[in-house]
């Protein structure tokens, strides 16, 4: 028999129908609010679709920065040497209109700054004008005065803005017309110079050789007549005579290297200079290899991918029969003759 109260008995089935109602209203409302979510989802993707897509060339800061980069361009000079007085006069009025911009950018910023504390200022003045009664004329704001002095000023900049723009396109457009006569100066300094280091390197093998045949006879004047005269103090065709600690020191490298070595590395150092141009330099003046998908990717499309690739295939096809193994001959063969 149980023990349980009565009244707990009435209330179980009570109970258990209200957690089994409130979990079926529970479960609809979150079925409802899925549906929904995929309902708005669908309508924002549908409102985003619409969308026009924008074209960032027609973005004002893309535009912008394109700008600066394109003047960033147009500035570079030679690193080290400006060989043509013409160019040298668009340098010497650019860098007068671009000292021209930072003094009105300078001013520029300062009237900004005293627009943006024009109301303080005013306020102040009036404040103390309270004060002492409200004697004498009554403080203005300079708000207006200081806003026609920013228009002013920034039409001055974007006047020199302009004159700046127009200088660069300027150099462009001479040194377009002008190349060749550019290169033929440059060129001939290059060789000049090139000449010149090639030179030094030939007086450099005498120098050395100079100082040997003086070294030798002041050793000799200091010994003779000892036999020690005749002592060989190193090998004299190797750098430091062939000395170790003088060639660690100074190149970290512990092997003997002969003088000759070190004249031919300073040639081949002068041809680098006078000759090396990036991958990027050659393809653009037309004088690198031809481009293949080996060195830059390439649609199938592109007639550069295609013949390079029939090239490849007839190389394979001309090298085939020579990898083979007689193996592999003697079942080609029998393949043919079956065919």
């Amino acid at each position: 028999m149980s023990r349980e109260p009565a009244w707990a008995r009435d209330e179980q089935p009570t109970l258990k129908r209200d957690v089994s109602d409130i979990a079926s209203r529970a479960e609809e409302a979150a079925d409802i609010a899925l549906g929904s979510a995929g309902v708005a989802q669908k309508a924002a993707t549908k409102v985003l679709d619409s969308l026009p897509v924008p074209d960032p060339r027609e973005d004002v800061n893309f535009q912008r920065f394109a700008g600066l980069e394109q003047s960033t361009l147009a500035r570079l000079m030679p690193r080290h040497r400006n060989r043509w007085p013409k160019l040298l006069e668009h340098e010497q009025r650019l860098a007068e209109f671009d000292r021209r911009q930072e003094t009105l950018r300078a001013e520029l910023s300062e009237l900004r700054q005293q627009r943006e504390t024009a109301p303080e200022r005013h306020a102040l003045a009036l404040a103390g004008w309270f004060e002492h009664g409200e004697k004498g004329e009554r403080p203005g704001s300079d708000a207006d005065v200081l806003e026609q002095a920013i228009v002013t000023k920034a039409a001055e900049l974007a006047a020199v803005d302009r004159l700046v723009a127009k200088l660069l396109a300027a150099k462009i457009d001479y040194v377009t017309k002008n190349r060749p006569s550019l290169r033929r100066t440059a060129e001939g300094a290059t060789a000049k110079a090139r000449a010149s280091y090639e030179q030094a390197i030939d007086a450099l093998a005498g120098a050395r050789e100079e100082l040997l045949a003086c070294r030798s006879d002041q050793v000799w004047s200091e010994l003779y007549p000892s036999e020690t005269t005749r002592q060989t103090r190193g090998t004299e065709a190797n750098l430091a005579l062939g000395l170790q600690g003088p060639v660690k020191r100074t190149l970290g490298v512990t092997d003997q290297l002969p003088v000759t070595a070190i004249y031919e590395v300073l040639t081949a150092d002068a041809a680098t200079i006078a000759e090396r141009l990036t991958p990027e330099q050659r393809k653009e003046l037309g004088v690198g290899p031809q481009a293949t998908p080996e060195t830059e990717a390439m649609w199938h499309e592109d007639p550069r991918y295609k013949e390079w690739a029939a090239a490849k295939q007839r190389e394979l096809n001309e090298r085939a029969p020579w990898a083979a193994g007689s193996a592999q001959l003697r079942n080609m063969a029998e393949e043919m003759r079956d065919e």
